[in-house]
């Protein structure tokens, strides 16, 4: 089976919701198995610079549930977002988790040659404001200048930026609006480029849609409720969450024969 999670954004929210998503997060992390692999898509941490001698106080639950699930034989992978673009060498090197810099893909089955997961904050040709920023963040000297300054103003100048981000987030028409063009600009590139499956996180716009024999998903986001993916026996569903105890399937594609993935 593979587990596919992005936009948990941990550290975000008040004591009461934090827990709330460590306690979901170790579920679905338990119910992997030696084989099993976990995709995270991306803002698993609201904030995350990789420090090599400091970890940021308050993630140390969440750390150490990846810990466990690597020791039991679960392959775990990171394809970093925009809020943990500056991931060091500590998740690969203490967690051994294996981080992605750049969209990573997976072998195809059935009607899929490759699967490619993706953060989803890449620009489309022509935004290139975002692309120079992008690229600036991502930038190994810009790393190290975050390293060298002092963790806690480092972290407090990253959580007000988030937090600014979040009170300026789009209304759900204009976030659905967003997700259609990084669909129409980006996602068809990598279609065309024999990756019939692209899963996403980033829009915080749970989606699940066909397009002929291409497929485009959406994992969401877990700043109300919680959205997932979910690969195993040649399906790929995506469930919700709602904050009680009962879990709905969002939407169910058929990718390949049973016992595949």
């Amino acid at each position: 089976m593979d587990l596919l999670i992005s936009d948990v954004h941990f550290g975000s929210q008040d004591g009461e919701r934090e827990r709330w998503k460590e306690r979901l997060f170790d579920e679905l992390l338990g119910q992997l198995d030696d084989g099993d692999r976990l995709l995270l898509l991306g803002d698993i941490f609201d904030v995350w610079i990789g420090w090599h001698s400091v970890v940021p106080a308050g993630y140390h639950r969440v750390l150490a549930a990846l810990d466990e699930v690597v020791a039991r034989g679960v392959e775990a992978h990171l394809v970093v977002g925009n809020h943990d673009f500056a991931p060091g060498r500590f998740l690969e090197s203490e967690l051994g988790i294996r981080v992605h810099r750049a969209p990573m893909t997976l072998p195809g089955q059935g009607r899929a040659e490759t699967i490619l997961l993706a953060h989803g904050d890449e620009p489309p040709a022509g935004e290139w404001s975002y692309r120079v920023l992008r690229r600036v963040l991502r930038f190994r000297a810009t790393h190290w200048i975050l390293r060298m300054l002092p963790a806690d103003s480092t972290l407090a100048v990253g959580r007000l930026w988030s937090r600014k981000g979040r009170l300026g987030r789009p209304d759900p028409r204009e976030a659905q609006r967003w997700l259609e063009r990084y669909r129409e600009l980006a996602v068809r590139r990598w279609w065309a480029q024999g990756h019939r499956i692209v899963v996403s996180g980033h829009h915080h716009v749970a989606t699940i849609a066909e397009e002929g024999d291409h497929v485009f998903v959406n994992l969401g986001h877990w700043l109300d409720g919680a959205t997932w993916g979910q690969l195993e026996d040649g399906k790929l569903t995506l469930w919700r969450h709602r904050g009680t105890k009962s879990r709905e399937a969002v939407g169910v594609v058929e990718i390949g024969e049973e016992g595949e993935y």
